[in-house]
């Protein structure tokens, strides 16, 4: 068996949604393979945290009423606008949006936020999101690591060096230089699963998500969404590695946190 069958059905495995027969092919395996077990691990701690939490949640009867206060008094073009939320909340405490948070989230969005350190997460994750979703061409012809960090020296400001999974089906695909706020950024561009993953990079005072991270081994993992998409975020050596694409949130977070990009 390969590892890239086991990450395939990581989720299935951990909830116990596998056969019988399939579930034991896959323990043996598992046994036998230190990344495996580490990502197995991973997976499930992520998962008892995402459902502890969503067992304890509970939404204040007095939401619906200012949710509804809210709308009546906002504009109308207000109303029409794009709407991008920002979650400060620790993946500890990151829990599948029930409606009337959703709801209470995009209120805020419409009538404006005057926070500075908000204003400034809102701009960040939506410059990452645009980014990916344009789906720019690569810059790079050969998109081997050390090809990709030799193509950004004299075009950015900071050493970039790729982030590295061990999972087999994830690989970089390309890269290219862009800009997250004022600052230069570099986009990485993977495939993972065959599915479309993008890591942007660029230095850390170009804004970061308020709140507490979360620490998962020797790293602090913050979480985001613009348009829909989710956004973990490290920071590390004065950068900020901000990942986002076509997965859902529990896989990017569990990529994200698994991430090696130190040298």
């Amino acid at each position: 068996m390969k590892c890239d069958l086991v990450q395939r059905h990581m989720g299935a495995l951990v909830d116990g949604e596998l056969d019988p027969a399939t579930q034991i092919e896959f323990e043996r395996h598992i046994e036998a393979c230190a990344d495996c077990q580490e990502l197995v691990e991973l997976d499930r701690v992520i998962r008892h945290e995402l459902r502890a939490r969503a067992q304890t949640t509970v939404t204040p009867s007095s939401l619906e009423e200012r949710v509804r206060l809210a709308l009546q008094q906002a504009p109308a073009e207000q109303r029409r606008a794009p709407i991008v939320t920002i979650s400060p909340v620790p993946l500890k405490q990151a829990v599948p949006m029930v409606a009337a948070a959703a709801a209470l989230f995009m209120v805020v969005g419409s009538v404006g936020v005057t926070d500075d350190a908000n204003v400034t997460s809102a701009s960040m994750l939506e410059d990452v999101v645009q980014l990916h979703s344009s789906q720019l061409p690569s810059d790079v012809a050969e998109p081997e690591p050390t090809q990709v960090a030799r193509y950004f020296r004299g075009k950015v400001a900071f050493p970039v060096r790729p982030a590295r999974f061990d999972r087999q089906d994830a690989r970089l695909v390309g890269a290219r230089v862009s800009n997250v706020r004022e600052e230069r950024a570099a986009a990485l561009f993977y495939e993972v699963q065959g599915r479309r993953v993008t890591v942007v990079v660029f230095p850390s005072r170009a804004g970061a998500i308020a709140g507490a991270p979360v620490r998962f081994g020797n790293h602090d993992l913050f979480y985001g969404s613009a348009r829909g998409y989710s956004v973990p975020v490290r920071h590390q050596d004065g950068l900020t590695y901000a990942f986002t694409g076509d997965m859902d949130r529990e896989s990017l977070m569990r990529l994200a946190a698994s991430a090696r990009v130190s040298p």
